[in-house]
């Protein structure tokens, strides 16, 4: 029988970069570029992706696709276009 493991993840911006990290590589190297991008920013944070270089996101492990999905993503959330304290949280069914 196969057990589940359910990872805990961070909310929010965070959260969602690290989905779409996850589009399309295994999940060894969206480990690892993930710690990269923690390792180098301390925080993942729309500002930090919006302003940082294509040179430095790249330097943390991703690809020119990657890096305009999260730049697009950060300036969506600096212009309040996404708003992840608007989301609720889904309840626990019982």
């Amino acid at each position: 029988m196969a057990i589940l493991i359910i990872q805990k993840r961070e909310e929010g911006f965070a959260y969602i970069c690290h989905i779409i990290l996850e589009q399309h590589v295994s999940i060894e190297s969206v480990k690892a570029c993930y710690f990269k991008l923690e390792n180098y920013f301390k925080k993942i944070t729309p500002e930090n992706i919006y302003y940082s270089s294509d040179d430095e996101l790249k330097s943390c492990g991703l690809s020119r696709q990657k890096i305009v999905y999260l730049k697009d993503l950060a300036s969506k959330v600096l212009n309040n276009e996404i708003n992840f304290e608007s989301f609720h949280p889904k309840p626990n069914s019982k």
